[in-house]
């Protein structure tokens, strides 16, 4: 069983990283994209236009952090999970060899 969660929580863990990526990714393009629409606007309220043109992208960045945390919550808590079943298993051993 342990070995199982063990693999499960490498294939977790990339996909957290993945996500991280993306969100990054996302985080990187609206700020590029403010910059760019704040810089090519004509006279007015430049912010204003930049903040309107990455409406979108900004609910597409919180998202992309939604799921950032939540494969992040899930690789702590399987993290946890294997810490407590390997410290059973050290228990254990412990007692059936007689130390305990």
């Amino acid at each position: 069983r342990i070995t199982l969660l063990t693999q499960a929580h490498t294939l977790m863990g990339r996909v957290s990283a993945h996500m991280d990526g993306q969100y990054k990714r996302k985080y990187a393009e609206r700020k590029n994209t403010f910059t760019a629409v704040k810089a090519a606007a004509g006279k007015g309220d430049k912010t204003a236009h930049a903040e309107l043109a990455t409406m979108d992208l900004r609910e597409q960045e919180a998202e992309a952090y939604e799921r950032m945390q939540l494969w992040r919550n899930e690789f702590a808590s399987l993290t946890e999970h294997l810490h407590e079943l390997r410290l059973r298993l050290r228990i254990d051993i412990n007692i059936a060899v007689g130390g305990g």
